[in-house]
């Protein structure tokens, strides 16, 4: 399709969104997965938005060490997703 505006993509993607995670964080039902007591606080603070790895420390109250250790299991879990400057995003 030819895309001669803003709103014809917008229309084209329109389904994929409405279907797609949308949600805010406290909405979404927790992970089928099984999580540790210190990957479910990771989860939990966590957001679909991009966070850096400072202030998922400050929310979560871990160790920068700790959090980074648990981040990258709820990667492994393919929960979590981590991009470049070490900013962390929901999947």
């Amino acid at each position: 399709m030819l895309a001669e505006s803003v709103e014809d993509i917008l229309q084209e993607i329109a389904p994929q969104l409405s279907a797609g995670p949308m949600k805010s964080v406290r909405t979404r039902t927790p992970p089928p997965v099984a999580l540790t007591l210190f990957e479910q606080r990771l989860f939990e603070v966590l957001r679909i938005e991009p966070m850096h790895i400072d202030a998922v420390v400050e929310q979560s109250g871990l160790s920068a060490s700790d959090a980074l250790v648990h981040l990258l299991g709820l990667e492994f879990k393919g929960l979590v997703r981590q991009l470049p400057g070490k900013f962390f995003v929901k999947m």
